[in-house]
């Protein structure tokens, strides 16, 4: 395969980071990368100066397109799938501009490079997004452009379809107008007669047609010409979708995950890790008699690895290996935490993070005031794909196999332990798992990196994480509690609302991590996510935070701030709708009465769950409806359940979700993606905690750390409606209305209110 030709040539490490970085502030300073940086000077860069990797027979057109001699189209995709679909999202688009036949497309994926570069988790992180002024714009390309010129290549944050969705339409654009024109010149016609159908350029006048492969390499030889998307009454794929890429692969068997990766003479490690949060090894040698030539044990701060022939080998030498750990001077526990959590928000602690302060024309007279504490455990990520990474380290280049949400770290991180400079660490993102947020880390990486160091150059490695040891090494969720206050109207409406939040910052101990920044000075909106930008029209809301530093490692979990503060809020909003005696959904409904997009939504979700009908449950079982709606992620998903209640049993029996994802560019994506949040919601909000005691952590594996059982699945339905022109996530959104959604019905269901996650009777 050829190489990628970069714009910029790339120094080695930090350097190369820090150039670009002040290249672009530099600029910035005199307005120009502004707009060259900005969408549309970015896109005109992808596809006038980058090509992607292709193989013998193909053409590469662009940062995106290449097309072979028979004329099937490949697509380089800068995020990685892992089962949210996005390979064959982004081949819809660009088989929708192409025009090409969709059972002739497949997808890849792209390369590391600046044209792939990624800046809206970053934008979305530091709240930053494109002003309704020309200011607002102005600050959101410049800082775009920075971000890009960093060169993050991140899946996550729910901004893949966002990313890709003007990029990749108007490369597929620009790619079809190149067909065209070559067309017109071999047949000396105008180029604007000729059309384009199923991956073949189409003369109406005198009815030839030639096949995108005759025409390819000779088109990709051509200089683009600035062409536009086409306008969204011309869909013919889009809105609808076509069948995922993967599904036959992911049917049959033969889809690679990256646990699958075999090579001739690979050598497997398996890991301990200290068995206390940050604990260190003391020593590890072979227990008495269990010595043997063909493992070795490898040593590091605080875990080691035993290589051997075979995984389970080497795991079960592993297991009879003699360590002796020291234990870390305060150990770790979690209960103690969370009732520092509960105690700073009794007593009101924080700064203001947030408020809205929209006086009303005519002050509403406080009658009443509700207020009520709620608290989240910390939750594992538990993807059913544990963490592993094959890796062949070479003197002079190093190759690395993994599922990875952050290639380019990944590559950084594996330079800078072998020595290398990153062009010579090839990194080859494989299919996942399950992200989930848990492989936007790297230390698995790092992990495989240093065993490699001790092997023979050129002999492969994979390292596998055995299930309880991805358990306990997690970075988790959160831990979290809030106080929340409310004076309510005479009629129940909500005159003030003041929020108290305590917890960790995800994003300070990431960039700690990854970057060795101390960033605990820096903002982090996902510590307020989901009360501070209530969908709902309040007059007066202060929300304020306290960063308390975790005993745990924690990192970002699917959907981040919002799994826990939704809880928190959409909780809250049900006890003043009953404080008021008022029904629950149209409480919400008068709340949303200037919010006509969440409305819209609200209101699909009482129809379809037929609100106000009674639950039907089996005999000596309590039913009850819920309901909780959440903007995020440019989203908006209500949630409706139906619950029974048997002693101390919940049962979930329905779902009804609906989202408005603004255009649903595939629908049938959009609905499994929802129809899994709700999955992974009910495990979380029914079993999801993760517990430290002297240290330790208590859970380990499916048998104490709980997922949703397929029998204990309800029935789900999603409808997804079309609310907006703009392009919402879809990956986190489904999953924060559920807890909430689920806790409300146990309500309605018994009278009795949970104010804790996970939803438990005490």
């Amino acid at each position: 395969m050829t190489s990628p030709q970069p714009l910029i040539r790339k120094k080695k490490g930090a350097r190369s980071l820090a150039r670009r970085v002040f290249i672009a502030t530099a600029a910035l300073a005199g307005g120009g990368l502004a707009v060259a940086a900005g969408a549309g000077g970015w896109r005109a860069w992808q596809i006038s100066r980058f090509r992607a990797p292709a193989a013998d027979g193909e053409s590469a057109f662009n940062a995106w397109v290449t097309i072979d001699r028979s004329g099937r189209v490949a697509v380089a995709v800068p995020h990685q799938e892992m089962g949210q679909g996005i390979h064959s999202l982004v081949a819809l688009l660009v088989a929708e501009e192409l025009d090409c036949d969709p059972t002739a497309i497949s997808a890849r994926p792209a390369p590391l490079g600046l044209a792939y570069s990624n800046p809206l988790p970053v934008l979305d992180a530091l709240a930053i997004r494109r002003g309704e002024d020309a200011l607002g714009s102005v600050v959101h390309r410049s800082v775009a452009a920075i971000l890009r010129l960093a060169g993050l290549q991140m899946t996550g944050g729910s901004t893949s379809a966002r990313n890709c969705w003007e990029s990749a339409r108007y490369a597929a654009a620009a790619v079809r107008a190149l067909l065209i024109d070559t067309a017109a010149w071999r047949w000396n016609v105008p180029a604007d007669r000729l059309r384009t159908l199923s991956s073949r350029v189409l003369d109406p006048v005198t009815d030839r047609s030639i096949s995108f492969g005759e025409l390819a390499e000779e088109a990709a030889l051509r200089e683009p010409r600035r062409v536009a998307p086409k306008p969204r009454e011309q869909y013919r794929l889009m809105g609808r979708g076509i069948r995922r890429l993967d599904s036959r692969s992911k049917s049959d068997g033969s889809a690679r995950f990256a646990a699958d990766i075999r090579m001739p003479g690979m050598r497997y490690a398996s890991v301990r890790h200290a068995p206390m949060v940050g604990g260190r090894l003391a020593s590890a040698r072979w227990a008495e008699g269990k010595q043997t030539d063909n493992a070795t044990i490898v040593s590091a701060d605080d875990w080691f690895a035993v290589v051997a022939g075979s995984w389970w080998g080497a795991d079960q030498l592993a297991s009879s290996v003699e360590a002796r750990w020291t234990a870390p001077a305060a150990p770790a526990a979690s209960a103690p935490y969370l009732q520092s959590l509960r105690a700073t928000v009794e007593r009101k602690a924080g700064r203001d993070v947030a408020a809205r302060l929209d006086p009303p024309d005519r002050p509403i007279t406080v009658r009443k005031t509700v207020t009520a504490d709620y608290e989240a455990a910390f939750v594992a990520h538990q993807t059913m794909e544990p963490m592993n990474c094959t890796i062949r380290l070479d003197s002079d280049r190093c190759e690395v196999w993994i599922g990875t949400q952050v290639p380019d770290l990944v590559r950084r991180t594996v330079a800078k332990i072998t020595g290398l400079a990153t062009e010579q660490v090839l990194v080859h993102p494989c299919l996942m798992g399950c992200g989930l947020g848990r492989r936007l880390e790297t230390d698995v990486a790092a992990q495989a990196a240093r065993i490699a160091l001790s092997l023979t150059r050129g002999v492969p490695l994979q390292l596998q994480w055995r299930r309880d040891e991805d358990t306990r090494r997690d970075m988790v969720r959160p831990a979290a509690a809030a106080r929340l206050e409310a004076g309510l109207g005479a009629r129940g409406e909500i005159a003030r609302l003041d929020c108290w939040l305590a917890g960790a910052s995800v994003a300070a101990q990431y960039l700690r991590r990854q970057y060795a920044l101390p960033a605990g000075w820096l903002p982090d909106r996902s510590c307020h996510d989901g009360v501070s930008d209530l969908v709902y029209d309040l007059d007066e809301l202060r929300v304020r935070h306290e960063r308390i530093e975790s005993p745990l490692p924690v990192g970002f979990w699917r959907s981040v701030g919002y799994g826990a503060n939704s809880f928190f809020a959409e909780s809250f909003i049900d006890e003043c709708a009953h404080a008021s005696g008022d029904d629950p959904y149209q409480y919400r409904r008068r709340l949303l009465q200037r919010q006509p997009r969440a409305l819209r939504v609200l209101e699909e979700a009482g129809r379809l769950s037929g609100w106000g009908r009674p639950v039907q449950t089996r005999r000596g079982a309590k039913g009850g409806r819920g309901i909780a709606i959440v903007a995020s992620f440019g989203s908006i998903v209500a949630q409706a359940l139906e619950v029974e209640v048997e002693g101390t049993e919940i049962r979930v029996l329905r779902v009804v979700a609906v989202i408005d994802c603004g255009f649903a560019i595939d629908r049938q994506g959009v609905r499994a993606q929802i129809a899994s949040a709700v999955v992974g919601g009910l495990s979380a909000a029914l079993y999801g905690q993760i517990d430290a005691v002297d240290g330790a952590i208590r859970q380990g594996n499916f048998n104490d750390a709980r997922l949703l059982h397929l029998r204990e699945t309800p029935r789900i339905q999603v409808e997804v409606i079309d609310g907006s022109p703009e392009i919402g996530g879809v990956g986190e959104v489904g999953l924060p209305p559920v807890a909430p959604a689920l806790a409300n019905a146990v309500f309605a269901a018994t009278g009795k209110r949970i104010r804790r996650l996970p939803l438990r009777f005490s």
